[in-house]
């Protein structure tokens, strides 16, 4: 495990270090929002999702409003969200006699194998969610080998909207947010603080913490750590020297007096 020395404010410093053991937020956090990805290693695909969380094209479909299935031009935009060739709709459609019947077959029926195949799922996930109107977030994420990428699509689902009570202005961010702390996760970029040393190269008590994900420490919380930890200490220290202080003038006025 390889340290960073970091400075921080009135002379203290800070070592960092990888956090060799993270924990996945996305099992054991609560309130993450629900995340599908798609793994690519060694040109092996492995699309999870996390928590009990679902989402993949099926269940977007069953969120879409019952008024766009039945308009025309909400019937248009659900099937411009989809890779399916117009023929192949047409030809479902006579089959099942319904136009959700044949857009729900075709999805059932999707398995993507290449990568190129699952970019363009999900794409049709994020297009979906624009359909029935669901923030979302849509990124490929990148290892530290070229052989390590990801699809990441993080939706504010309905149910956990409700669940989490996340005000629809800051649905978004909680979606981007999510992606980048997956990312992080992901691909080791977690930190924490090994320790906090003070200007006399004395070891700062509580200085130790990890769990910090992502590599911008101002973002992840990891300075504001850093920062809490050398205002407490400055305080007891300031706080010692006063009651030393106080205590030397207590010895000073009681000293017998000598005629």
């Amino acid at each position: 495990m390889q340290n960073d020395t970091i400075t921080l404010p009135h002379g203290y410093t800070a070592e960092i270090a990888f956090d060799e053991y993270p924990e996945n937020p996305f099992t054991s956090w609560d309130c993450q929002p629900p995340i599908a990805v798609l793994n690519w290693e060694r040109y092996r695909a492995r699309l999870e999702n996390y928590d009990g969380h679902a989402l993949d094209l099926e269940t977007l479909l069953d969120l879409i409003p019952a008024e766009k299935w039945q308009s025309r031009e909400g019937k248009r935009e659900i099937r411009d969200a989809l890779p399916f060739e117009l023929a192949d709709l047409w030809a479902e459609m006579i089959e099942t006699r319904s136009f959700r019947g044949a857009i729900e077959n075709l999805v059932s029926d999707l398995s993507p194998s290449g990568w190129g195949e699952w970019v363009e799922y999900f794409d049709a996930m994020q297009n979906l969610a624009a359909v029935a109107g669901i923030p979302c977030h849509l990124m490929q994420s990148n290892g530290h080998s070229q052989d390590e990428s990801a699809l990441v699509f993080v939706a504010a689902l309905p149910a956990w909207v409700a669940e989490t009570g996340t005000e629809p202005e800051h649905q978004n961010a909680a979606c981007d947010s999510a992606a980048g702390l997956w990312g992080a996760w992901a691909w080791g970029d977690v930190y924490g603080v090994a320790r906090i040393l003070s200007p006399d190269g004395e070891e700062v008590e509580g200085g130790d913490c990890w769990g910090f994900y992502g590599f911008n420490h101002e973002a992840s919380g990891l300075l504001d750590h850093c920062r809490d930890v050398v205002r407490c200490h400055r305080r007891e220290m300031a706080k010692e020297r006063a009651e030393a202080h106080a205590a030397a003038c207590r010895d000073i006025f009681t000293l017998p007096a000598f005629a």
